[in-house]
């Protein structure tokens, strides 16, 4: 592999003998940059070359591994790169940080070189099939999207309007798993699959596929495609149908991945946000995209990922659940204040349509909606004992787990100031 075809893999420590083993480590597959501290470690990831890769210390003195993770995710210049924490904190706890932050591993020093150079192959794998994929997905457009601009009302398009629209964000959830087993053209295979399963309830719903991105699928309903009145529902009740559809998905995987035992069980997180947004044609004189842009779109995003810290699948905003209300049932789940937004978010998590029965069992909203209301008001001892009154109903519910943990970290070290809304610190 030539010098100008090898990846470049990003090393931050503040220990220069560990700069020095892991650069010995990875020069004969990589080319390597070095970084004694966090702010020369984003001056290089923000630079006109980022790295494929990070391998990123956390203790490190004025600015640790946590905030250049969390820097490195707010930018979208460099969100998508693999940060790796390569750390001698070993505590669940801060692994547990590290992977919420938006690092794809962590690895605990003293780093075993044959594990440590497994992992970063593995990952450094995905990332160039995730930007394979993009480069290649992201060519095709919708085709109402090609008919309104030469039907339609070209001159709008082109040039972007504001409208309220309803931006949706999928992820596929075990795609690390899967990508360990399979050759570059099964996953391809199988995530070609997977697009065409999950794809399909969006344009039956009104929907249009923006892009896919990586194992993502990025979605908008606005008019002319989807009816204002009932975009927010036709939204909802796609994602609905996706959950669906993907329990029929799951039992073609290991015919699809060609194997019986040891399949990854494949699963989807959801975000959707309505609202303001930027609706056009975006791009240079000879290549564009009729996509959408604005506050929505990077909120949508952040409720995928939200689903995360909550154990959920699919999380709505207010303002989506309002607009759709009559048509879905829904759980309040926490208000967020994320970036791009001045006033925290209420979420919701997706239960299903409003005609169909819940997937919760009986007292559990009602004793979640308790604990949220005490919670908000600053009161986590009651908090607390209304959460542990789900955990009796429903022990394996998420965003009972996530808010009755919460309520033990701010009972040991009290807010000065607190709101009721928690700060989403990643995608």
């Amino acid at each position: 592999m030539t010098d100008i075809n090898r990846p470049t893999i990003l090393v931050v420590d503040d220990t220069p003998a560990n700069v020095t083993l892991m650069s010995g480590l990875l020069q004969q597959e990589y080319t390597v940059k070095a970084a004694t501290n966090g702010e020369r470690a984003l001056k290089i990831a923000f630079g006109e070359q980022p790295p494929d890769l990070i391998l990123l210390d956390i203790m490190m003195p004025e600015m640790d591994g946590y905030e250049v993770c969390r820097q490195l995710k707010a930018n979208p210049a460099t969100a998508q790169i693999p940060v790796i924490f390569l750390t001698a904190k070993s505590d669940s706890e801060d692994e547990a940080l590290g992977l919420a932050m938006g690092a794809v591993d962590y690895i605990t020093k003293p780093v075993s070189p044959a594990i440590a150079m497994a992992r970063i192959s593995t990952h450094m794998s995905l990332y160039r099939h995730k930007q394979r994929i993009k480069e290649t997905f992201g060519q095709y457009v919708d085709p109402r999207i090609v008919e309104n601009l030469i039907t339609g009302r070209p001159d709008n398009a082109l040039s972007g309007e504001k409208q309220v629209v309803t931006v949706y964000f999928s992820d596929l959830v075990a795609f690390t798993a899967l990508a360990e087993l399979l050759s570059p053209a099964g996953l391809v295979g199988l995530i070609n699959e997977y697009f065409t399963v999950m794809s399909e309830p969006v344009r039956a719903h009104n929907g249009v596929i923006d892009k896919y991105i990586g194992d993502s699928i990025m979605a908008f309903w606005s008019p002319p495609f989807s009816p204002a009145p009932t975009q927010a529902a036709d939204a909802c009740l796609a994602a609905v149908s996706q959950l669906a559809a993907l329990e029929a998905f799951r039992t073609r995987v290991p015919d699809l991945v060609g194997l019986r035992k040891g399949v990854p069980k494949v699963d989807m997180r959801v975000g959707l946000a309505s609202g303001d947004a930027i609706v056009g044609s975006i791009g240079s004189s000879t290549s564009r995209s009729f996509t959408v842009m604005g506050d929505t779109v990077n909120l949508g995003s952040r409720l995928e990922g939200a689903n995360k810290v909550y154990g959920t699948r699919v999380l709505i905003d207010e303002t989506t659940c309002k607009m759709a209300s009559n048509a879905i049932m829904v759980r309040e789940i926490d208000s967020l204040a994320v970036v791009g937004k001045t006033e925290p978010v209420a979420v919701f998590e997706l239960l299903g349509a409003a005609d169909s029965l819940s997937p919760l069992p009986d007292g559990l909203c009602e004793a979640y909606a308790s604990g949220l209301a005490r919670y908000r008001s600053g009161d986590f001892r009651e908090a607390q004992k209304a959460f542990a009154t789900c955990l009796g109903i429903a022990p394996d519910d998420g965003p009972t787990k996530t808010l009755l943990a919460r309520c033990w970290a701010l009972l040991r070290d009290p807010p000065s100031k607190w709101d009721g809304s928690w700060q989403l610190a990643s995608k």
